[in-house]
């Protein structure tokens, strides 16, 4: 038995991938602050590649991406949360008998 308790592999994995969501997160909050304030091409502009090894096309491709996801991930759960409301609906306009022969409660 070790005598320090390392993490896991899967472990150490599940922690990165949290990490590079939470700071997801936080680079998307930062990117909508900017292009909400219309600063979006001075904060990226003022961007040092050569300290950040990361280009301007980078941001400003990551951010189109991550704008475009988070449309399709909208659009999913609204699509999720209008078909429930769909099923709940007509399930309320079922009598009790036609549940029972639907076999639903």
């Amino acid at each position: 038995m070790p005598c320090v308790d390392r993490p896991t592999l899967s472990e150490q994995y599940y922690e990165n991938m949290e990490k590079a969501a939470r700071v997801s997160a936080m680079l998307c909050a930062t990117l909508a602050s900017a292009e909400s304030l219309g600063i979006l091409g001075v904060l990226v502009t003022a961007t040092n590649e050569s300290e950040s090894g990361v280009k301007q096309s980078e941001i400003y491709n990551w951010w189109a991406r991550h704008k475009r996801e988070d449309e399709e991930r909208k659009a999913r759960e609204e699509a999720t949360r209008r078909a429930a409301e769909l099923k709940r609906e007509a399930l309320a306009k079922l009598t009790s008998e036609e549940r029972k022969a639907l076999g639903l409660k």
